[in-house]
């Protein structure tokens, strides 16, 4: 089982979307350690623990948020919204 497996079956439901699985980290026994390295598509590597290793799952910075979607098209809609009665307003 990877390091990202381990991360995902050890999290409780509350605590998913908080954690940065893409920055996985493993301290092996030998006191080596290894990081999740990203890849193309669905291509990467993710270190395997073994006996006696720590799986070391960080948590997302709250201000590193992602682009909202849904808060975005709700703007979105409200400028045209406003763009529609304003142009209304004025045609008569």
């Amino acid at each position: 089982m990877t390091a990202s497996r381990y991360a995902g079956v050890l999290k409780a439901p509350s605590q998913r979307s908080s954690t940065d699985e893409g920055r996985v980290s493993v301290t092996y026994a030998n006191g080596s350690a290894e990081v999740q390295k990203g890849g193309f598509l669905f291509f990467g590597s993710s270190p395997k623990p073994g006996p006696g290793s720590t799986v070391f799952v960080p948590r997302k910075d709250p201000s590193e948020e992602g682009f909202d979607v849904g808060q975005f098209v709700t703007g979105l809609v409200s400028v045209l919204a406003s763009l529609t009665t304003v142009i209304v307003v004025l045609a008569r």
